[in-house]
């Protein structure tokens, strides 16, 4: 029993991180494998809170569709893995491992974006995605308080 649940947690693990490749360099849209956008010509953004602020402040210049994509939807984009991790990893027990798995892979992402024109290499996703990571850390813990999700 402990075995088929520890794999269970592997496999979703696997299926997000996938998951989580096709979203950073595919994107999110039906269409987007048949239209792969060339990001060879944008600015990147190497200013901690330079895009955050951009939006914060200057919403009324963004659909709501992009606004909520390029905010909430990368804080969310993240969550899983913050509640994966201490689920699956027995070793994964602290805020600050999740933080610095977070910052590994999100470094990983936005390095790769920005050297394969699949993508923007932005710091402010970097800080949204640990956020994200952080807040479904907070969940898993108030989670497995009641309910034992992870049995070593």
């Amino acid at each position: 029993m402990k075995s088929k649940l520890s794999k269970i947690w592997l496999l979703l693990l696997f299926i997000y991180i996938v998951f989580l490749m096709m979203v950073s360099f595919l994107g999110i849209s039906y269409y987007a494998p048949k239209y792969i956008s060339d990001f060879s010509d944008v600015n990147h953004n190497y200013i901690p809170f330079n895009t955050i602020r951009t939006y914060l402040f200057n919403f009324d210049h963004y659909n709501l569709d992009a606004w909520l994509y390029n905010t909430f939807g990368v804080v969310f984009l993240f969550a899983p893995l913050g509640f994966l991790l201490p689920a699956t990893f027995i070793n994964v027990k602290s805020i600050r491992t999740v933080v610095l798995i977070t910052l590994s892979i999100s470094m990983f992402i936005e390095v790769l974006q920005r050297f394969t024109n699949l993508g923007v290499f932005d710091l402010d996703n970097i800080i949204l995605n640990i956020l994200g990571a952080t807040l479904g850390y907070w969940t898993y813990k108030s989670i497995s308080k009641n309910i034992k999700i992870h049995i070593p």
